[in-house]
Parts: C-alpha cells; structure tokens; sequence
C-alpha cells in the first residue's frame, strides 16, 4: 500500500470569486427587453378588459372608464354569474386561472420547470377581467403577475435554455407586469427576490432588473408617467410619531394574520361542500353582491377608493365600514377558488385601518397613517417588507414617508413571522404537500475547500495487488474508508476500489490471484482539486457515481429510493443550469385552431350551396307574401342564415334536425324575451338569455347553435321587438324556423340526402366478424366516458364503425375470421 499528497492528484481546476455569472446573463438579459415589453403589453390589456367588464355589466354600455352609483337589488346576480362563468373555465379551460395567481407562478417555478402554457397566458386575463368586472373585490396585481410571467415563461420556451434561466425571463415578465400596473420598479425587483427568484444572484437578478426598467418606461407612453397615488404630505420625525409607526404595524401585524385565516377558513367551509369545485365562484359571489349593497365602494379594484384615503377623505365610519366588507367579501371570494389579486385588497384594508385609527395617533398628514396601514398590512401579509416599503414610496412619489413606512412593515413582519407559520402565499402550496422557505443563506460547503475536509496523507492501494490481496486489506479494521484509490508504479489514478467491489468480487468468486490492473482497464474515476470548493465535487460525483453508479447504490429499496432523492435535490444547479431544447411548439397549438380538412366533394359544397340559396329565398318571400307590414318588425331574422348552414350544409348533424331548429330557436325566443322583460341591463339579460337557453334545449334535446342567436335577438332587438313581446317567438321566429324546415325536407331528400336523418345502411353490410364486434352497450359506455358533446348522431357512428370493421375484414378476411 502506499501514500499519496494532497497536491499530487489531477482535477479540475475551479475559477473561484464573489459571483459565478458568465458572459450568457448578458444574452438572458437582453431577452428581458421582451419579458419587459410582454409584461406591460398585458397589464395594459388586464386593465382595459376590468374596465371594459365593470361599464358593460353595471352601467349597461360599454366604456373603457367605469364609474360609481348606487346599486340596484338585481346586481347581487352580477358576481354569481361571473363566477359561474370563471368556475367553466378554469373546469373546462385551465385549473391553474383559479386564486389569485402568485402560489401558482410559485408551483410552476419549485416544480413545474418555469414552463406555463400559453392557455394560462390568455385564460387568466380573461376570468380575472371577468372576475373583478363583475364586482369581484380583488386586485389587478395577481392575475397580472401570472400573466406576465406566462408571457415571460412561453418566450423562454422558444429557446434552449437552462430551468434556471427560463425562471429568470418568468419571474422577469411576471414583474414587468406589477410594474406597469403600479409604476413601481424597484419594488417589483424586490418582490423578485423576496418572494419569486429564491435566490440574489446577478445572473437572474440582471435580467428581472432589465425588464421591469424597460416596463417602468414604456409604461410612461401607454399607461401614466405619474405615481399611481400620489401623496405630498409631509412627514414628521420624533419618537412620539416613531412610536405610533411600530404601533400601526403591530396592529396591521395582527390583522394580516387575521386575514390569512379569514380566507383559508372560507377556503375549508368550501372544501367541504358537496359541491364540485365549479360551482365555489358562483356560491362566493353572493357574498360578493350581498356586500355591494352593503357598501359598493367594496367592489371591484377600488383605486379610487385608495386616492380618496391618502387626501383625508375617507375617514371614521365611513372607512370602517368599507375595511369589514371588503375584508369579508374578499375572504370569502378568495377561498371560493375565484380569479383575482391580493395586492389591491391588501391596500385598501390597511389604509382603511390606519384611517379609523388615526384618531388615536399622533397627529400627521392628512392620509399619512392611510399610506403606513397599507404598507404594514402587505408587507405583513406577503412576508415582503422590503417590497412594501418600496412600494409605498414609489406608489405615492413621496420619499420622506421611508423612515416611518419601513418601521412600520418592520413590526407588521416581526408579528406574523412569529404568529404565523406560512404566509397568504405559501399556505396554499403548504396545502398542496410542497415545503417552501423563504429563508436564505449562505451554503457553507460553497466556502470551504476540499483540502480542509480531506484525509492526508491519502492511503492508496497499488495496481499490481491481487484481489485477494485487496480483499484481506478492507478486511483489516485499521482501513476504515469505504473506498480507496488504486494507482500505478508512477502514482497516477488507475482506477477506485470500494467496499462493495469487493463483496461483488466474493459473490461473483472472483479469482483471488486476478490483479486489480487488469479489472480497472477502461474505467473512469472523477477526480477532484484540493483547491475546489465542497459544493463543487458534491455536485460533480453525484452526476458522475451516484444513483446512477450500482455500486454506490444502497441496497435497500426503500434506501436506495430516498437516496435518489436526496442527491436530485442536493445537485439543484447541475439540473437547472443544464441546456436544454425548446420545449413549446407554438404552431402545433396553433394548428388546433384550423380544423382537419372535411373529405366532402365538390359536387356537395355545391348542391349545400344551392339548398342554402334556396331555402333562404323561400323562407324570406313566403314570410313577405304572408304577413306583409310588421311594423318595424323584421320579417326574415338573420339567424336563419346559420340555420340554413346547418339545415344544408351538415343535415345528418344531430344540431340541424327539425326538432333541433324549431324546437331549439322557440324555446331560446321566449327565454331571450323574458330575460329583456325581467332584467334592465341589456348586457346581463343576454347574458342570461344565452346561459338559460342553452340550459333548456340540452334538457329538450333540441340544441341548435343559431338559436342562441335567436336569444340575442329576442334582448337586442331594439323597441320593436320589445313591443312585440312573446309573439315574436311566434312570428317571425317559429314561421322562419318551419319555413326553412319545410324548404330543408324537401330539397334535401329531392337530392339524395335523407332529411330527417337517419343512419346509413351500407347496401351490402358485410357479415360480423368473429372476433371483433361492438356492443350497444359499449359504444354507450365509449360516450358517456368521453363527456363532451359530438356533432355526431350514436347510430351513424355505430353504421361506420361496422362499416370500418366489413372492410377490414374484407382486406384481411383470414385474419378477420379466427
């Protein structure tokens, strides 16, 4: 045996210093520019459809400026249908659009490899714009952080980069966006590294900065140069105002706690509902109307309710009362799963608590201990006081308001890191199984070096030994390493011998006269400096003999298991900066958007053609010669031009049968005309117009696409049709709908098509092959397991399956007959 030096062994030399950036975060950070630009262009898209949303449901037209008045007792269904509407779509579209979209960006950058789906990106603005329009008490800040990051995540997608790296250009969008929508820069780098990044290095945090700078500045041109909330009191410095500052942020430290278990105890009353987890938005928004009676100031983002806070107008009970709604109704809606923010609410609460308490603190400003309660209430409820303190400051432009704003988030942080466990946030993935801290420091196996961990002077076992020889030495107890380095007469590293080689070498009876030269012939041994840091060489053997290496393996399943595991965790760096190839395909998404091309001939685009002409002409003179005058009245609606499509184009679909056309387009006329009658907004009453005739003709198996149409026509219709009342369901709309039928029979059976429809017989069915057949009551089953609607009668898809079969038994009839 014998002795190696430390300074002796070959490996890899590592280039230490204060950083590990390289040249690429110049190239990431470049990409920020677009993350950036991504991120205002949908916060400036967010923020036009909440004001798109709350002019057309509450005011009846539509304006890109909402306004306030009071509320009339039928807006309490205005939150219930929104989050009905949002609950189909986050069932049918996309889970990830329910909450408020920061625990979500969190999961997708802890597991989900920063990567988000482009149905995220266009879902999440829709049903928080959907959400917040209707009434919903949250804020713009979320959804926007989810959507700018989605934005930031698809653009990284595009190219082969490391997950550490498409994380960058995420949290980058996602803070672009809070950028354009607040006008607070700095503070969205912060909430990068407080709450997003999980790290303060500069190759992710050079990126993120580059982004919410070229937001800050565009912002400038498409949104508002000026601070969102402007404030220009000024601010007094003494201990007695020092202690009302700690004072307000214990109080706001109290209150996030407050609300945090507000919402998760809204959120558990709804888990044990009985109820799909659709239906939880709708439920919730009762709450949410019910509180729009009480104090519509509570609806909605409620910025103007902010401004009026920070110039002294909204005081005593006033601020009372609008601090308990919107507490109330933004816990309940919150943890009925809806869309929306955090952040608003937050704002409004705690400017709302430092407006009621601000009589019993030393007197300041006009809207000074407003600024403070909101700042103390997110940096306490986010666990972000750093965040918050700049938020206030860049929010109001004043930057005397540092000093008292910081020590108040200071003490609001202080009571909720030792009250609470988790935070609004991260309760939510708690919930979910997944651990997270927020709580960083330094790795000290990223400090020490290998030297100062190293046995010296390295025992060596010589290449020309025999494996009994290597045997009886990890037999002797004085040599209690698991594995030792094998070295030639020159000392250099032939190969490793390790415990375990040597129980494989006695299982395997290997001969005992073998030499170990001859066994380590082509093997390769990673190898480490003495000057290399702890960090470094664990990661390099973990990738290069650990769960991978049998060996090395533990036996145990169970051990060797939680082993993979451990070492997975333990090389986050070697797995995240790895590059790898773009993962999105946006054209293959793209493409869904343009169906498969039908194997239907000329002849028949033709002859549909020529029906649909003719069935319209039909419909249209017969109505004029038989009713003539109609005072105003239309005499042809123009829904009957999608029926004619459907009665024409498709007259096997199952939507284009008789039934389906007059039963489906009567039943949708009296539903649209008595929503216009019972309900003033023009836009909910089509709304509901929509919803309940789709309702009804399910129920009556007469589904007709264009009847929907009918639906709308019988609400916006103009005075009319209004004055015509339940007649025009008669007239014109059933006269329409049995004209074009009659036309559709008629035509349609006169050129080879059956009309009704019934399923095609093959004119020689071919024999049932023996081994492969369908039962009626498995294409049942295939159906109902299926659970969508098919533009497909079930008999028609039974005659070709049967067909299909007859074929391929007629290509293969050997095979088709054993």
């Amino acid at each position: 045996m014998g002795k190696m030096a430390p300074g002796d062994g070959h490996g890899f030399l590592e280039k230490l210093g204060d950083f590990t950036t390289e040249p690429r975060v110049l190239a990431i950070a470049a990409m920020g520019v677009v993350a950036g630009t991504g991120g205002v262009a949908a916060g400036w898209a967010l923020l036009h459809l909440i004001a798109l949303v709350t002019s057309a449901v509450y005011l009846g037209h539509f304006a890109m400026a909402g306004g306030s008045a009071h509320l009339p007792l039928w807006t309490v269904l205005v939150p219930v249908i929104g989050g009905l509407v949002i609950g189909l779509m986050a069932r049918y579209g996309s889970e990830k659009i329910r909450g408020h979209g920061i625990p979500e960006a969190l999961e997708a950058i802890i597991l989900g490899g920063s990567r988000m789906g482009l149905k995220v990106a266009i879902l999440k603005p829709i049903s928080s714009a959907i959400s917040i329009g209707t009434g919903g008490p949250f804020g713009a800040e979320g959804p926007i952080i989810m959507t700018g990051g989605a934005i930031g995540s698809l653009f990284a997608q595009l190219f082969a980069l490391t997950d550490m790296e498409r994380k960058t250009l995420l949290v980058a969008g996602a803070c672009a966006g809070m950028t354009a929508v607040f006008g607070t820069p700095v503070a969205a780098m912060l909430l990068a590294v407080e709450l997003l990044l999980f790290e303060l290095k500069p190759r992710s945090f050079l990126p993120v900065a580059v982004a919410c700078i070229t937001a800050a500045i565009e912002r400038r041109y498409v949104l508002t140069p000026a601070p969102l909330f402007p404030f220009a009191g000024h601010v007094t410095i003494d201990p007695l105002h020092g202690l009302g500052w700690v004072g307000l942020g214990l109080v706001a430290g109290f209150g996030s706690a407050l609300l945090t278990t507000m919402v998760y105890a809204a959120e558990d009353w709804f888990a044990r509902l009985k109820l799909h987890w659709m239906w939880w938005p709708a439920i919730g928004g009762v709450a949410v109307g019910i509180g729009g009676l009480i104090d519509p100031r509570a609806l909605g983002v409620g910025y103007p309710n902010i401004a009026l806070m920070l110039t002294g107008g909204l005081v005593g009970l006033s601020a009372l009362r609008l601090l308990a709604v919107k507490a109330v109704i933004w816990s309940v809606a919150l943890g009925s799963g809806t869309s929306g923010g955090v952040l608003a609410p937050l704002l409004i609460i705690g400017g709302g608590l430092g407006a009621v308490l601000a009589p019993w603190l030393p007197i300041a400003a006009p809207g000074f201990w407003a600024v403070l309660g909101m700042a103390a209430m997110m940096g306490g409820t986010m666990r972000a006081p750093l965040t918050a303190t700049l938020f206030a400051v860049e929010l109001t432009g004043n930057h005397e308001v540092l000093l008292p704003v910081i020590a108040a988030c200071m003490a609001s942080y202080a009571v909720t890191v030792l009250v609470m466990k988790r935070s609004i946030l991260t309760e939510k993935l708690a919930r979910r199984g997944h651990h997270i801290t927020r709580e960083y420091s330094i790795d000290l196996a990223s400090l020490a070096r290998v030297r100062e961990i190293m046995a010296t002077p390295v025992e060596t076992l010589r290449a020309d030994i025999t494996v009994g020889e290597a045997i009886d030495f990890f037999l002797d107890p004085e040599h209690r390493h698991r594995a030792y380095p094998v070295v030639d007469v020159e000392m250099r590293l032939a190969g490793l011998v390790s415990r375990a080689d040597i129980l494989a070498w006695i299982g395997a009876k290997t001969p005992r006269t073998r030499r170990l030269a001859d066994i380590l012939v082509g093997t390769t041994v990673s190898t480490a400096s003495p000057n290399e840091t702890i960090s470094t060489v664990a990661v390099r053997m973990m990738i290069s003999a650990g769960p991978e290496d049998a060996r090395h393996r533990p036996r145990n399943p169970w051990i060797g298991g939680l082993w993979n595991h451990l070492l997975s965790v333990r090389r986050p760096d070697s797995s995240q900066d790895s590059i790898q190839s773009s993962s999105y395909k946006p054209m293959s998404w793209w493409r869904r958007f343009v169906p498969q091309p039908l194997p239907v001939s000329h002849a028949e685009r033709l002859r549909a053609s020529i029906g649909a002409c003719a069935g319209i002409a039909l419909t249209g003179f017969v109505s004029t010669a038989w009713l003539g005058s109609t005072n105003g009245l239309p005499l042809l609606i123009a829904p009957m031009g999608a029926s004619a499509v459907l009665l024409f184009g498709v007259p096997a679909s199952p939507l284009a049968q008789p039934w389906s056309i007059i039963g489906g387009n009567l039943v949708a006329a009296l539903i649209g005309v008595t929503a216009a009658h019972c309900i003033p907004s023009p836009m909910i009453a089509a709304a509901v117009a929509i919803g309940a005739a789709l309702a009804a003709m399910s129920s009556l198996r007469c589904v007709h696409p264009p009847s929907g149409a009918v639906a709308l026509t019988a609400v916006l219709g103009g005075p009319h049709t209004m004055a015509f009342g339940y007649g025009f369901a008669l007239v014109p709309v059933g006269l329409n709908s049995l004209l074009l039928t009659l036309g559709a029979i008629a035509y349609n059976n006169a050129t080879g098509r059956s009309y009704p429809h019934h399923a095609h017989v093959p004119a020689h069915p071919h024999p049932p092959i023996a081994n492969l057949s369908l039962a009626p009551a498995e294409l049942d089953e295939v159906l109902a397991d299926y659970g969508e609607t098919i533009d497909i009668s079930r008999d028609d898809l039974e005659a070709l399956f049967q067909e299909l079969l007859g074929r391929v038994q007629r290509r293969s009839p050997t095979n088709a007959t054993e």
